[in-house]
Parts: structure tokens; C-alpha cells; sequence
């Protein structure tokens, strides 16, 4: 039998539970001053700390409408707040620029593709599934599980062959390569649906080989290197062009030397932006093999082809990525407009007579020769030479990983990825680029590519993003048609009840 004393201190003991209950639930109610100084970047960052943490957590809307939560790792809110900013400004730019603007560790991923497999294995009992699941256990979380998704390329996938070997104490078996080689596919590709990476990594036999032979590409980094690089090779033509009588008496750089140097940049452009061939497609272009396309009010440059083996006739969307300015055009548009402005009849035309012009599009100004693809290759080589990173100061972006060498028609290949990377289908892109005859005749010949042009030139993304943010101001203004009528509401009962007293 309980005391009154017993019962008087387990009530006191519950009541001060109680109390301090409230205290919490009123303690962490923030004032509206809390919410601003947590609220910054013009809403689209949210600063906050979760339960018995001291540091502060940030959280990202990202131009899709969803949010992504992030660590800052400082327990000083001011510190916190420069480093949320700067991840905010990150995310901002990779998203414009059509970049991977969400990262996470191959181990977060690796549990993911697991929970799947065990669901698989559950409901129809497969093995497979389940020795899926134990080699993601025992090799890919511990050996890869620390890395970034979009970090782990050949270098670290070699390393993790070696460490494999360690790991089992000997070779292993064929068999068992495959067996990983399915693993690693199946969290690649579950990497890849969630926007972690942009291409599916080429994997590494026992003998350190690539499982499967691929044309070079440039990855995001490699295009950004890519796209400086011609920045500085630009700016050096132009000084060395201006040098004249060099040693013997001969200029430093021809007036034909000058114009391919400078087209070469415009022609990058064009090749990345439209997936065409290098070579007579691309060199056989007039200006009246261009028109303009226009779809939900956005234009974009169509680019009628002649396939020079088969002569089948098709047509490509130059594509143009996000910027930051809507009205400025950028993809094709800029480089087509500085060819044409380095002939002065050309440059002063507007586009829809420009498209009308009966001359090839690739013309060297000085001679009016059209250039040669020869010498296009040759120089295309010397710029990738001259764009040294700290990884690769010898030979630049010459070669891949692979040390396959890199030329004119990896552009294409390059185009094909990043296409493939924002969703559009084999289907779609075998008709924006061509790729074979016979399954353009059996499969394809319903899709024409100006019924979508706004698919292959980006412009389906820019819409989507553009009604997003409508949606998000009609959310805003909804809400500011609450916070009115419950204001007004408010002050039709405070009247109401003012002429009720005074009566």
C-alpha cells in the first residue's frame, strides 16, 4: 500500500513532467524574427536543427519545387547561413546549366538498390536477388560506399578490382566478376533514375580491360575544361594574329590559320549542340539548310541533313541549354551568328534572311574556301592539348580515362549522353541523330522531328520549369488571399461587436 507521501511526490513528479512538457512545446515555438533569420536566399533556404543537435541543417528548394536537406556543419548560425548560401548558389548553377545538382554516397544509394532486391527476393524468391544483395554487403558498400556517386569513374573502379582481390584472397572466377558487374549495374542505374549521376561508369574486368568498348566522350567537367579551354584558345589566335612578320619574315598566324582557329570553337558548338556528323553532313551545310521552328511560342533553329551514304534526307533540332536570361539565345544560336558576322553582308542580315542564303555556312573569310576536315581535326587536337587540368597536364583532354584519343566525333557521342542523361528516349534520339537506316524504316518512320521541336531543343524543360514557378506564384498568391479574407473577417467582427456596446 502506497504512502501519502509516495503519492503526493509521484503527483508533484507529474506535474513537473507536465510542466516541463509545455516548456518545451513553448520553447520551441519560434517568434516570426526566428523564422526570418532562418528564412534567406528569398525563401528558397530554410535553416533549422534537429532534436539533441547542436548543428544547424539546411534546407534547398531546387527550381523542380522539391526540397533537399543538407548539413552545414557549424553550430554557429552566421557560419551556417554563408555555408547554406553557397550550396544553395551551387545547386542554383548546376540546374541552369543542366548539371547534377544532387549528390549522395554510393553506400546511401547501395542501400536503396538493397531494400528493392530483398522486396524482389521476398515475393518471387529469386537467387539472383539475393546474391545481389550479399555483394553489395560485402564489396560495394565496403569498398566504393564512402565515395560520391557522380566521383566514381575508372580510377576509383580499377582501385576497387584490386581491393576486391585482397578482400577474397585470390583472383576471382569469371562468374563471379559477372555477378558484381550486375550489382554495380543495378545501383548505377538506380543512381542514374535519381539524377546521382549522368552516365552509367564503364566497368573493369578481371583483367583490368572495359567490359565493353565505347566511343570517347566529355563528361560535365571535361565540357566545362572543354568550353574555357577555347575561351584562352580564342584569346591567343586573336594576339598572335595581330604579330606580324614573325621569324623569316613570315606572320606568326596565317589569315587561314586565323579563321580556322577561330571557326573551330563556333563548330564545337554546333556538333554539341545537334548530335550532326562530322564530315559531309556537317561540312556540306548552306545557310538555307537552317529555318526556324516555333512551337508554344519558342523558337528553335532546324537544321535540314542529307545522309552522305545513304542519302536519306532528316532533320535536327539544335538544342539550347538553361540560362539564367530567357531573351538571350545561346545553343547554336551564338556560334551561327558569329560565322555569319565574320562576312559583312552576312552579319548585318536578320535570321529569316539569313536562312535564305544559297552559301555554305563554313567558309574561311579570307579565302571564301569552305574548310577542310582535315585541318578542322587537326586543330581540334591541338586545342585539346592546350586545355591542361591538374589531372592531365601532358596531354589535356586529348585522351579518356581509357587512353583512347578524343576527336571531332566524340562531340556526338557527348550530345547523345547528355541527352539520354535529361530522358529522352532511344527512339527520339535515333531520329534526332540518325543512327541507323534500318531502324528509322521498321521502328521509327511514325515520329517526325519537328512534331516535338521543342523536345530536342531544350525548350520542353524550360517549360516545365516555367510553370513550376507559376504554380509556386499562384500557391504564394492564394495564400495572401487567405491571410486578406481572414484579416477582413476579423475586422467585420471587431466592428460588429464595437456597434453591439455602443447601442
Amino acid at each position: 500500500m502506497k504512502t501519502k507521501q509516495q503519492t503526493r511526490s509521484k503527483s508533484t513528479a507529474k506535474k513537473k513532467s507536465t510542466t516541463a512538457k509545455k516548456q518545451k512545446r513553448s520553447n520551441g515555438t519560434l517568434t516570426n524574427q526566428q523564422i526570418k533569420d532562418r528564412t534567406i536566399c528569398n525563401g528558397n533556404v530554410v535553416l533549422f536543427q534537429r532534436e539533441n543537435s547542436k548543428r544547424w541543417q539546411c534546407r534547398i528548394r531546387r527550381n523542380t519545387g522539391t526540397w533537399i536537406d543538407y548539413s552545414t556543419k557549424q553550430t554557429d548560425l552566421k557560419k551556417a547561413k554563408k555555408v547554406a548560401e553557397e550550396r544553395y548558389e551551387s545547386i542554383k548553377y548546376r540546374q541552369e546549366h543542366g548539371l547534377i545538382d544532387v549528390t549522395r554516397r554510393f553506400s546511401d544509394v547501395c542501400k536503396l538498390a538493397r531494400k528493392e532486391l530483398l522486396a524482389e527476393y521476398e515475393d518471387t524468391e529469386r537467387i539472383l536477388a539475393k546474391q545481389l544483395v550479399q555483394v553489395i554487403d560485402k564489396y560495394l558498400i565496403p569498398l566504393l560506399g564512402n565515395y560520391q556517386c557522380h566521383n566514381i569513374k575508372t580510377e576509383q573502379l580499377r582501385e576497387f578490382s584490386k581491393k576486391r582481390v585482397e578482400l577474397m584472397g585470390k583472383v576471382p572466377t569469371t562468374s563471379t566478376i559477372a555477378t558484381h558487374n550486375t550489382a554495380l549495374n543495378y545501383v548505377f542505374r538506380k543512381a542514374l533514375s535519381l539524377n546521382y549521376i549522368q552516365y552509367l561508369p564503364r566497368l573493369i574486368s578481371n583483367d583490368g580491360d572495359s567490359t565493353k568498348k565505347r566511343r570517347s566522350y566529355f563528361d560535365d567537367t571535361e565540357m566545362r575544361q572543354l568550353i574555357n579551354g577555347m575561351t584562352a584558345w580564342v584569346k591567343t589566335t586573336e594576339a598572335l594574329h595581330k604579330v606580324k612578320g614573325g621569324r623569316n619574315g613570315i606572320d606568326t598566324l596565317s589569315d587561314s590559320s586565323y579563321d580556322i582557329r577561330m571557326m573551330l570553337r563556333d563548330v564545337v558548338l554546333i556538333l554539341v549542340n545537334t548530335g550532326i556528323r562530322v564530315g559531309e553532313e556537317l561540312i556540306n551545310l548552306k545557310w538555307n539548310n537552317l529555318d526556324i521552328v516555333e512551337q508554344d511560342g519558342m523558337e528553335s533553329i532546324r537544321f535540314s541533313l542529307t545522309h552522305t551514304k545513304t542519302r536519306i534526307q532528316r532533320v535536327v533540332i539544335g538544342y539550347e541549354p538553361i540560362r539564367k536570361n530567357e531573351d538571350e539565345r545561346y545553343g547554336c544560336w551564338m556560334p551561327l551568328q558569329r560565322i555569319a558576322e565574320r562576312f559583312p553582308k552576312l552579319g548585318e542580315m536578320d535570321w529569316d534572311k539569313l536562312f535564305q542564303v544559297d552559301e555554305y555556312i563554313f567558309r574561311l573569310p579570307s579565302s571564301g574556301k569552305v574548310v577542310r576536315q582535315e585541318a578542322l581535326t587537326k586543330n581540334f587536337k591541338k586545342l585539346l592539348l592546350s586545355c591542361k587540368t591538374k589531372q592531365k597536364k601532358k596531354e589535356g583532354l586529348l585522351r579518356d580515362d581509357f587512353g583512347n584519343a578524343r576527336v571531332l566525333y566524340s562531340l556526338r557521342h557527348t550530345y547523345a549522353s547528355r541527352r539520354r542523361y535529361e530522358g529522352m528516349s532511344f527512339d527520339n534520339l535515333s531520329v534526332q541523330m540518325g543512327t541507323s537506316v534500318k531502324m528509322l524504316e521498321e521502328h521509327y518512320s511514325h515520329f517526325s522531328v519537328s512534331d516535338n521541336p521543342n523536345l530536342f531543343s531544350g525548350h520542353a524543360k524550360r517549360q516545365q520549369t516555367n510553370k513550376d514557378k507559376e504554380i509556386e506564384e499562384l500557391k504564394k498568391q492564394i495564400e495572401e488571399l487567405k491571410k486578406q479574407n481572414e484579416k477582413k473577417t476579423y475586422t467585420e467582427q471587431a466592428r460588429e461587436y464595437a456597434a453591439v456596446r455602443e447601442s
